[in-house]
């Protein structure tokens, strides 16, 4: 029902990989990478795991001619790995991603709360359901999940951070959210567009706090990014309506009084 050998292994990590680059042009590999591993082991929890977010990555990246048929697909996947282990939270998990980009919320919640409670102390789990809950906005889990991934290990995946930050930013811990922030703030490589959504997020934070010469400086990194702008908090704007519309007309005054220069 496992990977069985270190070439399954391989594709697994693989796949994982391509899936974090956000990169639509990989998707191709992505899904090659994805269909060699299920056919090693169809009835494979993992395998079928790596199926469904092989297709929850192609309708990130909008190369779903068929939506609707795509996501039912990834569904389904879900659903037979679930079948195979119901004890192991990531299968819980990927069902409760698909459901937050078909809105239903309520049963995203429900399953990446069962995920969550399921998950001990692997990392991976540990940070899809923090997401899936920063996602849901719920602030209060997102952070618990986030503090559990801290617990077990200190420096975790770079990719969690940026989105620990944003989660005690939005529950209102602007200690905590700062260095995670700060971390995001100078790594492009991770996702150019987590950058800026950080240093905006630190200019907010220094501009409330008085502090004008750093909200200046941030602000003049903000503009050097170049970056065509794209709205900050994006990962709560379907749930949290209210906070979202809020920041943006918050991020508009910064961007007034800090034009790029020339």
């Amino acid at each position: 029902m496992c990977i069985r050998d270190s070439h399954e292994v391989k594709l697994r990590a693989r796949a994982q990989n391509l899936f974090r680059t956000f990169d639509k042009a990989n998707w191709p590999e992505l899904n090659r990478v994805a269909l060699t591993l299920y056919d090693a082991n169809p009835d494979g929890y993992i395998h079928n795991l790596v199926m469904a977010w092989n297709l929850i990555a192609k309708l990130r990246d909008g190369l779903s001619d068929n939506p609707e048929a795509d996501r039912q697909r990834a569904l389904a996947f879900a659903s037979r790995a679930i079948q195979i282990d119901a004890d192991r939270g990531n299968a819980y998990l990927t069902d409760a991603f698909i459901r937050l980009d078909d809105g239903d919320y309520e049963t995203a919640l429900i399953n990446a709360k069962r995920g969550f409670s399921l998950s001990i102390n692997d990392m991976e789990d540990l940070g899809i359901a923090s997401i899936a809950f920063l996602r849901l906005a719920e602030y209060d889990l997102a952070v618990e999940a986030f503090d559990r991934i801290y617990n077990v290990f200190p420096e975790p995946d770079p990719i969690w951070r940026h989105h620990a930050g944003v989660a005690n930013f939005l529950a209102g811990d602007l200690a905590k959210a700062r260095p995670e922030l700060q971390f995001s703030a100078t790594k492009r490589y991770l996702n150019p567009f987590w950058q800026q959504e950080a240093i905006i997020l630190l200019a907010y934070m220094s501009d409330l706090e008085g502090k004008a010469d750093e909200t200046a400086r941030l602000m003049a990194s903000f503009n050097e990014l170049e970056l065509p702008y794209r709205p900050v908090l994006r990962i709560v704007q379907n749930t949290d309506r209210e906070t979202f519309d809020a920041f943006q007309t918050a991020v508009q005054a910064l961007k007034d009084k800090h034009p790029p220069k020339g």
